[in-house]
C-alpha cells in the first residue's frame, strides 16, 4: 500500500499508516515501492470506500433460517436487515473484510485497492434521517 511516516517534534520517526499520496501538517506521505512493481495487467479495479459502505449498509433479505417472530400475525416471517449510523463518532475506525468465502468453505483474498479520503469524508448518506451531523 501507501506508506506514511509521522515526523515527531524531535525529528524522529513515529507511527506508520496506510494513506493516499498526500502531504499535510507534519505528515510526509509516499508511495511504497511494492505498489510500482505489480504488473498492471493483474491489478483489480480500485473501489471507493463509499462503494464498500453502500454494500455494508444495503437493504438485504435474510435467509429462510433467519426468520423473525411477528407478534401481530403470530408467525415467523422472513425479514430484511439494513445498517444505518445513529451518530458520528469523533474518530471512526473502518476495518475492511479482505477475504471472500465460497460455498466450499475456502476463501480467497480480495486484492482490490480501496480509495479512501483522509479528510472530508461525507458519511451523511448512511445516517438515519434526523441524526446529528456532528
Amino acid at each position: 500500500g501507501i506508506n506514511a511516516e509521522y515526523m515527531g517534534e524531535d525529528g524522529g520517526k513515529g507511527v506508520e499508516l496506510c494513506l493516499e499520496n498526500l502531504a499535510f501538517g507534519d505528515w510526509q506521505v509516499t508511495q511504497h515501492s511494492s505498489m510500482s512493481t505489480q504488473p498492471t495487467a493483474h491489478k483489480p479495479t480500485p473501489l471507493h470506500i463509499n462503494d464498500c459502505m453502500n454494500l455494508f449498509t444495503s437493504h438485504e433479505q435474510l435467509g429462510p433460517n433467519d426468520t423473525v417472530y411477528c407478534s401481530r400475525c403470530k408467525d415467523h416471517k422472513q425479514s430484511f436487515k439494513e445498517f444505518k449510523l445513529w451518530r458520528l463518532p469523533q474518530y471512526l475506525v473502518v476495518q475492511l473484510k479482505r477475504f471472500q468465502f465460497h460455498g466450499t468453505g475456502k476463501g480467497s483474498k480480495l486484492e482490490h485497492p480501496i480509495d479512501c479520503p483522509l479528510t472530508e469524508w461525507d458519511l451523511s448518506p448512511w445516517l438515519v434521517p434526523g441524526a446529528p451531523l456532528h
